[in-house]
């Protein structure tokens, strides 16, 4: 009797700590994300089909990806934000403090539709180019801190790597809002 208690305990923490199997099965996990004007792209890690959304804020974006999606989508593990042609500066904010992206989240700018070239499968492609070209020097490391750092300064500037189908293909100075 007190085993079965016992396995009974551990189940209810578990499921209250959101750690039954159900839930990390239904969760779609966001690998990087694309955003320009009017539009947010979603890659994610297991086998989803990326998603482009049509759309005018990072929460709506989010919803309309869950519906497409079928399944909760979990920002928390992003590595890597493409900027296409939108305010830097707004965007980078709402994904630390909303979306709640890790520190060491890369950032890149994007040689042409940033949505597009997220969609088109280049995700792993463009984060390991742009960490290479950091440690060779080829290019400035751009964690979001780091570019929001520069935005924010006197400067009201950061450079990131340039990025294309092909992975970092220069630098692209963006500014502040």
């Amino acid at each position: 009797m007190r085993k079965i208690i016992a396995a009974l305990s551990v189940m209810a923490v578990l499921t209250l700590a959101g750690c039954s199997g159900g839930n990390l099965q239904r969760r779609a996990y966001i690998r990087a994300a694309a955003v320009e004007n009017g539009r947010v792209a979603f890659a994610f890690f297991d086998d989803t089909e990326p998603v482009t959304v049509d759309t005018g804020s990072l929460a709506e974006a989010l919803k309309e990806a869950e519906l497409r999606c079928g399944m909760e989508i979990f920002t928390g593990y992003t590595e890597l934000i493409v900027l296409g042609d939108c305010p830097g500066e707004q965007v980078l904010s709402g994904m630390l403090t909303d979306w709640r992206v890790s520190p060491e989240c890369i950032v890149a700018g994007s040689r042409g539709s940033a949505c597009d070239l997220l969609t088109g499968g280049s995700a792993e492609l463009i984060e390991d180019s742009a960490k290479q070209a950091a440690k060779l020097g080829k290019s400035p490391h751009s964690g979001i801190i780091t570019v929001l750092s520069g935005l924010l300064s006197e400067e009201n500037s950061a450079t990131l790597p340039l990025a294309d189908n092909h992975g970092v293909c220069g630098e692209l100075t963006i500014r502040g809002d």
